[in-house]
């Protein structure tokens, strides 16, 4: 997997920096010689997150923590960087205010990110609200903005849907503490997506302001965006990957199948229980075998015969194919052995094939490592980058792993629907007290004794610089 440079659910921005040379593809550098490397990204607990997250945002975060850069070569000076990441909870609140909710998905997606790979030993991970600076320094902040420049965000006229004065203070200025999250830690680098480029044009801004007012403190973080193919839904190509992408399947007793399907009913149960709507479009990290099966045999494809890669003329194909060089760890969809099958292959057969490919090399292994996280239980690192193709990640443990195809609901589904029975609230699945969570309580809580040094430093010189007491 390779990377350029240029956050619902990931502090993923895209941006243009105005003003600014841009960074040479593929390749992550700090602003100047010696500067300390420190990366910063964030994530909504938005609940389990589906293969496009984890080929997509959480592959740039274990190339950047293993090499110190996108390209899986290995930078000399990876000791010097510093990791961070957060479960930005604070940010949920805009959309979760159930407070159960808020914390079984900051649960599940925190066991989710370990799970995915991010390394408790090569970074610290938190929650964004037991970091009390990053709302401090989101004040000092706020004093350098207009509300005219918040409520001109892309993001601000879409939620609100141009009922301004409906709109919640916090969704007007939830940038602000977007561009507070990264400036704490002085982050260099920013993993992004190709949303709110808006956002983080506002933290350059904010960081160019502070610093012209107050003295050169802020560096200018530079956004690291993942260089291959975006996964698609598998419903709808022409759009991304998401767990709220419809058509849906409402699990019954009937079946009817088709490669071009874009409703359905089904049957086994994908979610396990009879009558759960089942979103057709994505992947989760911990659905059941027969739940991925049935998503993959329902994708859309097309009448032409064989299997290629070809984006304009045949997106559904071309983005199962995106999906299977992901699951290899190759660099390139035109690097799948044998094309998928080539000319003599038809995408039924196809998606039987990547069906198994999936399940054996990414969604076994790393729902195990989900369940085990969710059950108080510890995980070993996983493996390294270096699939078939080269410089490419591979998704099981240094155990080798895996639930052996154990079939079990779909916990997203479950939890968009608030449905917390009394044995997961005795697992202390919604429990806020991280003593409860086992091995991922442990995680959290040194994760947040490191960000908070390194916080607390930063915002008592940003204090004094103006002017107030340490």
């Amino acid at each position: 997997m390779s990377t350029r440079l240029v956050g619902r659910g990931f502090f993923r921005f895209s941006w243009r920096r105005r003003g600014t040379e841009g960074t040479r593809r593929g390749q992550a550098t700090t602003g100047s010689a010696g500067e300390r490397r420190v990366i910063l990204s964030g994530v909504q607990p938005s609940g389990v997150p589906h293969l496009g997250n984890v080929f997509g945002a959480m592959g740039t975060w274990r190339q950047l923590m293993r090499h110190g850069d996108t390209r899986g070569e290995t930078r000399r000076d990876t000791r010097d960087s510093l990791s961070m990441f957060c479960v930005a909870d604070l940010h949920a609140l805009t959309v979760t205010p159930d407070p159960r909710l808020l914390r079984r998905r900051c649960r599940i997606t925190a066991a989710a990110l370990v799970a995915c790979g991010v390394d408790p030993a090569q970074s610290a991970l938190f929650l964004q609200s037991q970091v009390p600076e990053h709302t401090e320094l989101s004040w000092i902040l706020s004093c350098l903005t207009t509300t005219a420049r918040l409520s001109h965000l892309h993001q601000w006229k879409e939620k609100s849907r141009g009922r301004a004065e409906l709109g919640s203070l916090g969704l007007l200025t939830y940038p602000v503490l977007q561009a507070a999250d990264i400036l704490l830690y002085r982050a260099t680098h920013v993993p992004v997506g190709e949303d709110q480029a808006q956002h983080l044009e506002l933290t350059l801004d904010l960081a160019r302001a502070f610093n012209h007012r107050y003295g050169n403190y802020f560096p200018l973080p530079q956004a690291v965006l993942s260089d291959f193919p975006r996964i698609r839904s598998l419903q709808d190509p022409s759009s991304k990957m998401s767990k709220s992408q419809l058509p849906t399947s409402t699990t019954s007793s009937t079946s009817t199948t088709s490669s071009t399907t874009t409703t359905s009913t089904s049957s086994p149960s994908p979610a396990g229980r009879p009558g759960r709507r089942v979103s057709l479009g994505s992947v989760l990290l911990c659905d059941s075998d027969a739940a991925v099966r049935l998503k993959l045999r329902r994708a859309v494809t097309d009448s032409l015969p064989g299997v290629s890669y070809e984006p304009a003329r045949r997106p559904g194909v071309s983005n199962l194919l995106a999906l299977h060089a992901a699951a290899l760890g190759l660099r390139h969809p035109g690097l799948v052995p044998g094309g998928g099958g080539g000319a003599t292959a038809t995408p039924r057969g196809y998606k039987e094939e990547l069906a198994e490919d999936l399940l054996r090399l990414v969604v076994r292994p790393l729902r195990s490592r989900f369940l085990r996280l969710m059950a108080g239980e510890s995980v070993p690192p996983l493996d390294g980058g270096g699939g078939s193709g080269g410089g490419g990640l591979t998704w099981t443990g240094s155990d080798g792993a895996s639930d052996g195809g154990k079939e079990f609901g779909s916990c997203e589904e479950e939890e968009e629907e608030g449905e917390m029975g009394e044995e997961e609230e005795e697992r202390g699945d919604v429990g806020g007290d991280l003593s409860q969570w086992g091995f991922l309580g442990r995680v959290l809580e040194e994760g947040r004794e490191r960000a908070s040094r390194v916080a607390v430093h930063n915002l008592r010189e940003v204090k004094r610089l103006v002017g107030l007491p340490p």
